[in-house]
């Protein structure tokens, strides 16, 4: 879930609800990366996914993944998700209310039908906060229909530091799009990131915050 809120979480995809059935969240230190993005390709309907866990927890498999249910749930109460990265595209539901589920389906490691890779979150700490430092640099955001283009102004490094965003974005997120414009170290530089309908709505509350926190120093 993106936001905070008491609610009964759901999805729409069996495989989706199936990695949390049967990861052992108990014994896993480090964060759990996961998701599902609906995608066209042509007139081919198809779904990317994601399922990693901090890398060293992947030396416990496979005691770390083990038996367990998946709860077939009535829809009459879900609303949609959308203000996550995926945005319209979202398959996250919420219930409010609760709910009793109308099936329990038992599942276990041999019948999930994907795997699970291995970050570091060392790593992925410094590539959020490299991505909440250009943030704060960004000297104009102008929104576009499904992302902005963000202008930095010239300084020493500046290519380097734009690149590696670029690279942060196209690792982990792979629904987006970050594309970099650079015409020399004296002229400001542009960085396109575009992607699904909810990305906009990330990136403006991302630009929001690095602002306020600006405007506080």
């Amino acid at each position: 879930m993106q936001r905070s809120q008491l609610a009964v979480s759901a999805c729409a995809d069996g495989i989706w609800a199936m990695a949390y059935a049967i990861l052992d969240r108990t014994r896993l230190r480090g964060s759990f990366h996961n998701g599902v993005l609906p995608l066209r390709v042509g007139d081919r309907a198809q779904r990317l996914y994601q399922f990693s866990i901090h890398a060293p927890y992947l030396e416990l498999e496979p005691s770390i993944l083990v038996e367990g249910t998946v709860y077939i749930l009535p829809s009459e109460s879900f609303e949609l998700v959308t203000d996550g990265p995926t945005g319209p595209n979202s398959l996250e539901y919420a219930s409010k209310l609760a709910v009793a589920p109308l099936a329990r389906l038992a599942v276990g490691p041999r019948d999930f039908p994907l795997r699970f890779h291995g970050h570091d979150d060392s790593m992925v700490l410094r590539s959020l906060d490299h991505i909440d430092h250009m943030t704060s640099e960004c000297a104009e955001a102008e929104p576009l229909d499904d992302g902005y283009r963000l202008t930095f102004q010239a300084r020493r490094g500046l290519a380097d530091d734009l690149a590696e965003l670029c690279a942060i974005y196209r690792r982990f997120f792979p629904w987006a799009t970050a594309t970099l414009e650079f015409d020399g170290p004296d002229n400001p530089a542009v960085v396109c990131i575009t992607g699904s309908a909810g990305l906009r709505e990330r990136l403006g509350n991302a630009l929001a915050r690095a602002s306020s926190a600006q405007a506080r120093r």
